[in-house]
């Protein structure tokens, strides 16, 4: 447990008589009323599931109409695999010229993305996340929701989700980069990272384990 103060839904799943996958009901848990005063460990949670881009992200990402770049077994910061950016004039599909992946996060928590990159020549590369407009929010059914809930952030408006960029220089040797990504107080449904070239790069580059992680309160304070 990172922070013994953060509630827990906690649930079972039990098979019944007639072998029916039945869910109880979700009771919260607060680990400081369990008699949890401290933290007991640090989970890795990852944000960007699919970020290894082996053959099993890579095939979900395609079947999800997710999919960018190329695959490449030929290049690779780790395992078998990685993506490969061709520049417009050889792709001639702007959906696969540009990197997005949804990352996942949780509420009001930071985050740091990293990401590995490379070039076959030296370029930038503008990375960037973005915070996801909470799906349906504004609409009359989400606000008399949200009305019966005081504790819930209030609904933003769609031009104040949080962002957060770097301009990458690539060379041929393999680089981490990190973006900080802080709590802003702002709502969100996730955020979404995009890797573009700049106008009139030729380059191709490739990408390779792409990691979103959360960083505990109590985590932080250590650093």
């Amino acid at each position: 447990m990172p922070e013994p103060d953060l509630p827990m839904l906690v649930f079972g799943n039990v098979w019944d008589e007639n072998q029916v996958l039945v869910s109880t009901l979700p009771v919260e848990a607060v680990p400081t009323e369990l008699g949890i005063a401290a933290a007991t460990a640090f989970p890795v949670t990852e944000g960007c599931p699919r970020g290894r881009f082996e053959a099993a992200d890579t095939s979900i990402l395609e079947g999800t109409a997710q999919g960018f770049g190329r695959v490449d077994d030929t290049v690779a910061h780790s395992g078998k695999q990685s993506i490969a950016i061709d520049p417009p004039e050889v792709v001639k599909n702007r959906r696969r010229d540009t990197v997005r992946l949804m990352l996942y996060n949780v509420y009001e928590r930071d985050h740091r993305l990293q990401v590995w990159l490379r070039a076959d020549r030296p370029m930038t590369v503008d990375i960037a996340v973005k915070g996801v407009y909470p799906a349906n929010w504004d609409t009359p059914a989400m606000r008399a929701i949200l009305a019966a809930m005081p504790e819930a952030a209030p609904i933003p408006e769609k031009d104040a989700m949080p962002a957060f960029s770097l301009a990458a220089a690539l060379t041929t040797d393999w680089q981490q980069f990190t973006v900080d990504v802080p709590h802003t107080g702002v709502a969100v449904e996730g955020y979404e990272l995009t890797v573009a070239r700049r106008a009139g790069d030729p380059g191709t580059y490739w990408i390779d384990d792409v990691s979103f992680e959360t960083r505990w309160k109590k985590e932080q304070n250590r650093e």
